[in-house]
């Protein structure tokens, strides 16, 4: 009898987490360029711009500390234990 091979379920904030940031975090108006001109015309703006690409540039740091900490901090913290080993091992020869 085969098994049936079930999906793993998705933290909300872990799936969120991979993906760009919506346009609502950064000011973006309602609708599109056609119908809200004024308000677009307002949100392109060299300000609200530099809004949108902080926004972004917040989201791709959380992202690269969560890789950083899932990849690299287990590894680094062997290595780190492996060197105070190795350094009260030569203090207690010496």
């Amino acid at each position: 009898m085969k098994r049936k091979r079930t999906k793993k379920k998705v933290e909300p904030e872990k799936q969120r987490s991979e993906h760009e940031p919506d346009p609502k975090d950064y000011g973006q108006p309602e609708g599109n360029y056609t119908t809200n001109r004024a308000a677009y015309d307002v949100w392109l703006e060299s300000e609200d711009r530099e809004r949108s690409s902080e926004a972004f540039r917040q989201w791709n740091d959380e992202r690269s500390k969560a890789i950083l900490a899932v990849v690299f901090k287990p590894a680094s913290d062997r290595l780190q234990s492996r060197y105070e080993r190795l350094a009260q091992t030569e203090v207690a020869a010496a």
